[in-house]
């Protein structure tokens, strides 16, 4: 079976649709809203990619996610939406739940029909995935870095072990093709790591329907996560006690905790735990400022969504490729607490409406859907499949 580039999807001598094959755990409440499952930016980013890609009709794609207690196999968008059963651990922690996932995923990798895999998670996952579907099976692996963090390989054996620093590595090398999300990414994957990638930024559906004078209050929004650093807002809330202050902070963690108390004691902080990803846009449209208080990240897709809203950013140490400060959306304090309260202070409508419009403007030329997952089918295009699978 010899493949053919037809230059808008690669087809095959018998003309069937070329096999994409998504696999992220945490995807599945993306698909269905009805479950308040906790997710990140790899998976909205690849969930929306996912959806696009199978409206132009010319993919076969199918979406591997994790045990929600949904059936097997269920269909959204003309995307198959696969279990990887036993991915419970709350509901399957036990030793024999732990091997009947290894195996059931063992079996999943090693009869999958797709043609490319697409994965973004730094763990096992991308190493078995290799191991199993590209070694074994000869599948196209593309892995998509999700944060800076990914690039730093003792930080993986670190926080995650030796087991699954061996694999990752496994996987990181013998990837058919990296995705980076930013230019920093990609300088640093070549500089320490000596591997190529392709910069693909994130994409979203932009919506330019924002009421400007709705916006009243300072955002947060991130996962219950150590390293997002939360307390860092409340103690903005603290020392800024003429602002309204949300915080939302889905998941469960200590920090968590410690946030819920801390905002209780404060009457200018409304703290909310889970607002569906799909109804969460309307508090990035109504802020009048985002704030990202992270150690680190990729590119938060939360700094999209604001800008999106025309609601400007404070972040006190993410600023991807400098996008804040040359495009002049927002500010980036650098970890100065001082400077991040005398900006709060500083911010007026017309500081607002500037920032917001940069940010809009910025992203319409650098995040469009459209744009980011051409780029993905260009890659998939130039990918020489074998002549069965």
């Amino acid at each position: 079976m010899k493949s053919l580039n037809c230059g808008v999807g690669n087809m095959f001598s018998d003309n069937r649709k070329i096999r994409i094959c998504f696999m992220l755990h945490g995807a599945y409440p993306l698909f269905n809203p009805s479950c308040n499952g906790v997710f990140g930016g790899a998976e909205v980013n690849l969930y929306y990619l996912a959806v696009y890609l199978s409206k132009k009709g010319i993919y076969d794609i199918e979406f591997y996610v994790g045990d929600y207690g949904q059936m097997d196999v269920e269909v959204y968008d003309n995307i198959r939406v696969r279990k990887i059963k036993y991915t419970n651990m709350e509901k399957y922690n036990k030793i024999r739940y732990k091997m009947l996932k290894s195996i059931y995923l063992a079996k999943i990798l090693l009869t999958n029909k797709s043609d490319v895999i697409i994965n973004s998670t730094a763990s096992v996952l991308i190493g078995l995935i290799v191991l199993f579907s590209k070694f074994i099976r000869r599948k196209k692996v593309i892995f998509r870095i999700s944060s800076d963090s990914n690039i730093d390989i003792k930080f993986i054996r670190k926080t995650q072990g030796l087991k699954a620093y061996f694999l990752y590595k496994i996987g990181l090398y013998n990837s058919d093709v990296i995705v980076s999300q930013t230019e920093k990414q990609r300088d640093k994957l070549k500089d320490k790591l000596n591997l190529d990638s392709v910069l693909i930024k994130n994409g979203f559906i932009i919506d330019e329907n924002v009421d400007l004078k709705q916006k009243k209050y300072i955002l947060w929004v991130s996962r219950a996560v150590d390293m997002k650093r939360p307390e860092l807002f409340l103690r903005l809330a603290e020392e800024c006690p003429e602002e309204k202050f949300i915080i939302i902070m889905p998941g469960s963690d200590p920090v968590k905790d410690k946030c819920v108390n801390k905002a209780a004691e404060l009457s200018n902080v409304e703290f909310l735990d889970y607002v569906q990803f799909f109804e969460i846009q309307k508090y990035f449209n109504n802020a009048k400022l985002f704030v990202n208080t992270s150690e680190f990240e990729g590119f938060p897709n939360s700094f999209i969504q604001a800008c999106i809203a025309r609601t400007p950013i404070l972040s006190f140490n993410v600023n991807p490729d400098n996008f804040l400060t040359e495009n002049n959306i927002g500010f980036c304090c650098e970890d100065d607490f001082s400077r991040a309260v005398s900006f709060i202070k500083g911010l007026n409508e017309e500081k607002i409406l500037i920032y917001g419009q940069n940010g809009l403007k910025y992203i319409k030329e650098n995040h469009n859907i459209e744009v980011s997952a051409s780029l993905y089918e260009e890659i998939i295009n130039k990918l020489n499949f074998p002549t069965s699978n």
